[in-house]
């Protein structure tokens, strides 16, 4: 053995030596670990966790109500359309003239409203009835609502006046609503706008031969 002594004093003091004996230790060493802990495994017995309790479903009986009787069905509200009165025809004025058609050949010679209006300097004609109708119209926008608008005009100062036939205003414009006469049972009212010189007796006197020309023409 002390033959070996030196041997053994050189490869420890070799460091390559000293390095391979600690790779091996540490194998080792990894080894019983390994072996170890599968040896704890097998040793410790398994612990199953309790299964929580079965919930006992339980059976509720729901109270039933007793049904309610019927409420006896009402009858729907009977809705019944009241139908307005009829407007009376508006009541005539006395002194009003009667329009006849013209059988004479001689006439005017005004084709249309609007010639007549150009001709005596208005801007704007209106023939309507006291029901509210347009009969002809030059230059007015909305002639229908224009109508019925002055017939309730002339209607409600008749109810303070009942001869009132004719109301002429004077500004930068004349505006001139009168009766020009009456067809059959039918009472005709202007409404002439402009800056005509001609008063209103003339410019009714103008319209009732239009009227009863154009009454010629297609009679």
């Amino acid at each position: 053995m002390d033959a070996f002594a030196p041997v053994f004093a050189a490869l420890f003091t070799n460091s390559f030596f000293s390095l391979i004996l600690s790779l091996i230790a540490l194998i080792l060493s990894i080894i019983a670990l390994i072996y170890s802990r599968k040896a704890v495994k097998k040793t410790v017995p398994q612990v199953q966790a309790p299964k929580p309790p079965e919930k006992k479903e339980v059976e509720v009986k729901a109270l039933e109500k007793p049904a309610k009787e019927a409420a006896p069905e009402k009858a729907p509200p009977r809705v019944e359309l009241l139908q307005a009165p009829a407007r009376p025809p508006p009541a005539e004025v006395k002194g009003i003239p009667e329009i006849k058609p013209k059988k004479e050949e001689t006439t005017l010679g005004f084709d249309s409203l609007e010639d007549l209006a150009t001709i005596i300097g208005m801007d704007s004609l209106l023939l309507f009835n006291m029901m509210g109708m347009s009969i002809e119209s030059y230059n007015v926008s909305e002639e229908n609502r224009v109508a019925a608008s002055l017939a309730d005009f002339v209607a409600t100062i008749r109810k303070f006046d009942s001869s009132f036939n004719a109301v002429s205003i004077e500004n930068d414009l004349k505006t001139m609503i009168f009766a020009v006469g009456r067809v059959g049972e039918m009472e005709v009212f202007a409404l002439s706008v402009g800056k005509t010189e001609l008063e209103l007796e003339e410019v009714r006197e103008l319209l009732k031969t239009y009227l009863s020309d154009l009454m010629g023409r297609t009679g």
